[in-house]
């Protein structure tokens, strides 16, 4: 081999392990990410309609997404950078979604999640308490989690209640 070969390939080599080297500390470092997380819900009622004499159904419908943010705080770029979310609900229901995308050096992504949907009914009897509540059969959720995965490896997750991403899989 020349001198000027040697030189090459010993550059080649010295990139090569620094740039594994500084995937590897990443953890060590702290999350390359910061995440933020707000959870968005919406209910719609549609109209009473008259099921038998003096009772009444209503469908009901429920949705919740997530307004998410991500914030690379690495001098690199971030590839591959996988955010998955998931509502549970009271009848053991698990809605997860999911999308990947990358993050150039200091770059701010915001983006709305899909929403999750689900639906329940509400029945009223205007015999008894025509002013009441009514019977609402609806699945309420009792937990929610984001989490972002690089590499196989969760770098930040936000969750309620705290061990709900147990519960999730």
């Amino acid at each position: 081999m020349t001198t000027c070969a040697v030189r090459i390939w010993f550059l080649a080599l010295v990139l090569i392990l620094s740039t594994g080297c500084q995937t590897a500390s990443w953890y060590s470092e702290g999350s390359p990410v910061r995440l933020t997380a707000a959870m968005i819900e919406e209910t719609d009622v549609g109209p009473l309609r008259q099921a038998v004499d003096f009772l009444h159904v209503a469908i009901v419908k429920k949705r919740a997404s997530f307004k998410i943010g991500l914030e690379n705080e690495r001098s690199w770029k971030l590839m591959n950078v996988r955010v998955r979310w998931a509502f549970l609900l009271d009848n053991s229901q698990v809605l997860k979604g999911e999308r990947i995308c990358s993050l150039a050096p200091q770059q701010r992504l915001t983006f709305v999640t899909e929403p999750s949907e689900w639906d329940g009914t509400l029945s009223k009897s205007f015999v008894w308490i025509p002013w009441g509540p009514g019977d609402w059969r609806v699945p309420q959720l009792q937990g929610r989690v984001v989490e972002v995965v690089i590499d196989d490896k969760t770098v930040a997750r936000q969750s309620e209640p705290p061990d709900v991403w147990q519960k999730a899989h």
